[in-house]
């Protein structure tokens, strides 16, 4: 009977982790830089365990692309980021969407749209500098829709990078940009964000797709 118990236990996160990417699917190569770097961690033997980072660096990259739609692009002299929960066309946040007519739109069951970038750039006419949450380091935002009251979309860039879905504290905005919003047939199945760098002097453009739904803006560097 003991050896016939195991099954109901719980599985390792290994193990999660895997059933995870293999659900939803590995992130594009080369997203994730992989590392040799080996940790030693001694057993209650006395002998050395060896964790290979490597492996649990790319566990963790499959488990975030699994769950968050993630677009990168050189905006600015550095890298611009852009991640969202990649969530489907069911459920209460896509069913909440078909029924939004006003006010700020919250995700219930995911954290947040979070924006990251190396350099000061400017999304639509709202100047986003880097160094905001540290002097130094990389701008760090989250990102939000509000339908106003004469059917216009907006993006609310905050202050807050971590924060869930429904947290969104007024206090923290940065400001606002108008959003063209469009509705295209043959939509995106996931929530899904796509970042297209400028070229020359033409802007790039940051865009939001979901379902038939399209909001989209420029965004460029900032000019001294």
């Amino acid at each position: 009977m003991t050896g016939s118990r195991g099954w109901w236990r719980l599985p390792s996160v290994a193990a999660v982790l895997l059933l995870s990417a293999a659900a939803f699917g590995a992130p594009a190569a080369g997203q994730f830089a992989e590392t040799e770097k080996v940790i030693e961690k001694p057993s209650k033997e006395g002998e050395g365990r060896k964790l290979d980072a490597s492996g649990l660096t790319n566990a963790f990259a499959l488990l975030v692309n699994a769950t968050r739609s993630i677009d990168r692009a050189e905006i600015g002299g550095g890298m611009v980021e852009v991640n969202a929960g990649r969530l489907p066309l069911l459920g209460v946040d896509w069913e909440a969407l078909q029924e939004h007519e006003q006010g700020l739109f919250e995700f219930q069951t995911a954290a947040a749209i979070k924006l990251r970038t190396e350099a000061d750039i400017v999304v639509g006419d709202l100047e986003v500098p880097a160094g905001n949450v540290s002097p130094g380091f990389a701008g760090l935002y989250s990102l939000w829709l509000r339908l106003d009251d004469d059917g216009q979309w907006v993006l609310i860039v905050n202050n807050e990078p971590d924060v869930w879905g429904t947290m969104h504290d007024p206090a923290k905005d940065l400001g606002e940009i108008r959003l063209e919003h469009s509705i295209v047939e043959g939509g995106k199945p996931r929530l899904t964000i796509e970042i297209e760098p400028p070229e020359g002097d033409t802007p790039g453009t940051l865009k939001l797709s979901w379902g038939e739904h399209r909001w989209q803006t420029t965004v460029a560097g900032l000019r001294s």
